[in-house]
């Protein structure tokens, strides 16, 4: 009789890990579209191709991916590095601003790229960046647009982006202060260059140029790398605090929760729990 309880549980519990094998193969996780600019996201707006190119540029040279705000990355900064900053919006605070720009004036080279770049540093550089809403609205049925590149090598290509991926660009710029790397269909300015001190910024209002999706989108990696190619070959921190904030590490059960093998596992637990 123990034998035929035991052999009869072990049947239970082999019946309900099936069953909710099957039910979670059913089932695809959905595609993550938020856009994150992470080096560890493989989804279509993550940062993930991205980090894996970066030796290509900086060669052996180390590249720190870190969720730490410019103030705290101060004294990592050196004169011979670069930074990399991508979000959807940087709004840098006065503290902030002034550790980048004082970086910047010693020899660092910085890459800012945000469809909205404000605050302090858009008025110490003098340029802000808008959206022409009146000609969105008239290129309404059009699906995508284009950006090119300025430098004569490279002049003549336009690439293509969906149109809500490049609506934003640079708007009265001092030809005497900026450097125009590349424009948008109507001419805009999308990227520029700042000299500081001496180093220089890379300003850009394209960030999901830099996501998987866009990588793999016809030529355009030709695009992020050309501009990627200003920054020179050395040290580079990569801080994603400015889309994705502080990271919190959440209790061991959410973390479980997130992961579907995990998950299984602990569901296939609590029934058998129940049950026995």
């Amino acid at each position: 009789c123990g034998m035929k309880g035991e052999r009869k549980y072990y049947i239970i519990i082999f019946s309900i890990f099936l069953i909710l094998f099957l039910i979670q193969q059913s089932q695809k996780e959905p595609t993550n579209y938020d856009h994150t600019y992470s080096h560890r996201d493989k989804n279509p707006y993550g940062g993930y191709v991205l980090k894996t190119l970066l030796p290509e540029f900086f060669g052996d040279n180390e590249v720190q991916s870190l969720n730490l705000t410019l103030y705290e990355l101060e004294d990592q900064f050196k004169f011979d590095s670069n930074l990399i900053l991508i979000a959807d919006q940087i709004n840098l605070s006065d503290e902030d601003t002034d550790v980048l720009l004082d970086g910047v004036s010693l020899g660092m080279t910085a890459f800012v790229s945000a469809n909205v770049i404000g605050g302090k540093l858009a008025d110490t550089l003098k340029f802000f960046t808008a959206r022409n809403e009146i000609e969105y609205v008239a290129s309404g049925n059009k699906d995508t647009s284009s950006v090119s590149l300025v430098h004569p090598s490279l002049a003549g290509n336009d690439f293509r982006f969906k149109r809500d991926a490049i609506a934003y660009y640079f708007d009265d710029l001092d030809s005497l202060d900026h450097k125009v790397l590349a424009n948008n269909a109507e001419g805009k300015p999308v990227a520029i260059t700042v000299k500081w001190g001496a180093g220089k910024i890379v300003l850009c209002t394209t960030p999901l140029a830099f996501t998987n999706n866009y990588f793999f989108f016809e030529e355009n990696s030709r695009f992020a790398s050309a501009l990627m190619s200003e920054l020179p070959s050395q040290s580079t921190i990569w801080t994603e605090y400015y889309q994705l904030g502080r990271l919190q590490f959440g209790s061991p059960l959410s973390i479980i929760m997130k992961t579907s093998a995990l998950r299984l596992a602990y569901t296939i637990t609590l029934v058998s729990l129940a049950l026995f």
